[in-house]
């Protein structure tokens, strides 16, 4: 929302690109987590692991580039255009 080189779309790829990584590295630690808790036969771990793998991981990827994402762009370029209209 706030930085304003490139476009809106553009920025919002890139965002992506960071936002996935961060994901992946999420998901396998935790998907690490929940593996070593079931080897080592610790419950506990093992429900934390999936929780955390496919909550933070599948669900948060999924609510914030498909549902989250098209809103803000829709917003910033609606915005955009607002303002190159006024000049």
């Amino acid at each position: 929302l706030k930085r304003k080189e490139d476009t809106a779309p553009k920025r919002a790829f890139q965002a992506m690109k960071v936002a996935v990584m961060m994901i992946l590295a999420t998901m396998a630690s935790f998907g690490t987590l929940a593996i070593i808790g079931y080897w080592l036969q610790i419950p506990t771990y093992t429900q934390i692991g999936l929780v955390a793998f496919i909550g933070g991981g599948i669900v948060d990827l999924i609510a914030t580039w498909c549902f989250n994402a098209p809103l803000v762009l829709w917003f910033v370029e609606r915005k955009e255009k607002k303002e190159n209209h006024s000049v």
